[in-house]
C-alpha cells in the first residue's frame, strides 16, 4: 500500500496538484547530459544525501519536530482514557518518535533517490541553477512519466512549498506511526508467544516508519516557500539493499563526481520491449532550448540529436518516410530569455 493511501491529507495534496498539472513536465540539463538521456531513453535519480542543497533535509527536520511538538500538544490536552489494550500510551510512543528524529537515525540511514521535474519549461532561476553554461528543458509527458514510474517502483510526487501544508502532512505522519505502533502491541496482547515487552522492538519498528516512509518518501518533497514558483515534481525511489524486490526493481548504479564516488538509480523513459515514448501527439517530447540558444540553427541541431538517437522525427526531412521505425513527435521551443552566461 503506498504511503498516501494512508494518509487523506497527503492523497488530497496530491491529487489537487494532479489536477492543476500542465500536460508536460520539464527536467533542466547540459547538452551532455540531454544526448546521453536521449541516446538511452533513461533519467538518472541521485541519492537525496548527495543534493547541492542539504538545507532541504534540515527543512524537513523541523518540521518533523513541529509535528511532534504540536501532537504532543494535543495529546495532552486531551483527556486520557484507561488503557485496557495497549501496553504504551500514546505519549510514550510520541516521546520514542522524538528520541528516534533527534538521535538522526532515520535521516542518516535513508537511501532515497529523486529526480526533479518541473511544470515550468521556461524559468529563468531554473536555466540558472541547472544550466548556467548553457542547456535544455526536457519535457515528458505527465501521464505518461507517471505510469512509468509506477511500473518501475518510482513514485512522481509534487514538492509541497507551504508551511502550513508541510505541518499538517507530518502531523498526520506523526499520528499514523502512533497508531500503527499501538495496533502492534494490540496484537503482541492477544498473543503471549510474540513477547512480553515491546522495548527495543518497538523503537526499530518506529526507527523504521520514520526512515522508511518519512525521510524516504515526504521529506524530499518539503521545500522552502521561496522556490515555490520552480512548482516542481520528483520521481521518488526507495533502495533497500536487504530487500530482494528492491534489489530486482532498482540496480543501484555508481559514478565518479567531481569530490567523490555517487550512487544512482535509473529510471526508463521507454518500454522495455523497444523505444515506445515519444510516437504520439500526446506523449510528445518537448525541449526548450536555454536562453542564448533561441536561433533555428540550435534547433535544428536538437532535431538532428534526436533523429540520430530515438528517431525519425514527424514532420521532419522526406528521409524520415522511408524508416521503419515509427516517428517520433517532437516540439522545440526558444527561450526567449535575455540572459548573458557568465564567462570564464
Amino acid at each position: 500500500m503506498r504511503l498516501e493511501d494512508e494518509l487523506p491529507v497527503l492523497a488530497q495534496y496530491i491529487e489537487a496538484r494532479r489536477k492543476d498539472r500542465p500536460s508536460h513536465l520539464y527536467h533542466y540539463t547540459n547538452p551532455m547530459a540531454l544526448a546521453s538521456i536521449l541516446k538511452d531513453q533513461e533519467i538518472w535519480c541521485g541519492h537525496v544525501p548527495d543534493l547541492n542543497d542539504a538545507k532541504e533535509c534540515l527543512l524537513a527536520m523541523e518540521v518533523f519536530r513541529a509535528a511532534i511538538d504540536a501532537q504532543q500538544r494535543q495529546i495532552e490536552s486531551t483527556p486520557r482514557k484507561p488503557a485496557v489494550d495497549a501496553r504504551l500510551a500514546p505519549l510514550d510512543i510520541l516521546n520514542m518518535i522524538r528520541d528516534v528524529a533527534l538521535g538522526g537515525i532515520a535521516m542518516s540511514r535513508s537511501a532515497t533517490f529523486v529526480a526533479s521535474w518541473s511544470e515550468n519549461g521556461n524559468l529563468l532561476s531554473q536555466w540558472r541553477a541547472y544550466c548556467p553554461q548553457g542547456g535544455y528543458a526536457l519535457g515528458v509527458h505527465a501521464g505518461a512519466l507517471e505510469s512509468a514510474a509506477r511500473s518501475q517502483g518510482f513514485e512522481l510526487v509534487p514538492c509541497i512549498y507551504k508551511a502550513d501544508e508541510q505541518l499538517a502532512i507530518a502531523r498526520a505522519f506523526v499520528a499514523h506511526v502512533v497508531a500503527r505502533i499501538q495496533e502492534a502491541e494490540i496484537e503482541e496482547m492477544r498473543n503471549p508467544h510474540q513477547g512480553s515487552q515491546l522495548g527495543s522492538k518497538g523503537y526499530q519498528a518506529v526507527a523504521h516508519y520514520i526512515r522508511s516512509d518519512y525521510f524516504g518518501w515526504i521529506a524530499p518533497v518539503f521545500k522552502h516557500e521561496g522556490f515555490g514558483e520552480e512548482r516542481e515534481w520528483r520521481l521518488i525511489a526507495r533502495y533497500n539493499p536487504y530487500n530482494i524486490n528492491s534489489v530486482e526493481k532498482h540496480r543501484l548504479h555508481v559514478q565518479a563526481g567531481s569530490d567523490k564516488l555517487k550512487r544512482y538509480l535509473r529510471f526508463r523513459l521507454k518500454g522495455e520491449a523497444d523505444n515506445v515514448a515519444f510516437r504520439t501527439t500526446q506523449d510528445r517530447l518537448c525541449i526548450n532550448l536555454g536562453p542564448g540558444l533561441d536561433d533555428e540553427w540550435e534547433a535544428d541541431t536538437v532535431r538532428y540529436l534526436v533523429r540520430s538517437m530515438v528517431g525519425p522525427i514527424d514532420g521532419w526531412m522526406a528521409e524520415q518516410g522511408r524508416s521503419q521505425l515509427r516517428p517520433v513527435y517532437l516540439e522545440v521551443n526558444p527561450s526567449g530569455i535575455p540572459f548573458r552566461r557568465p564567462t570564464g
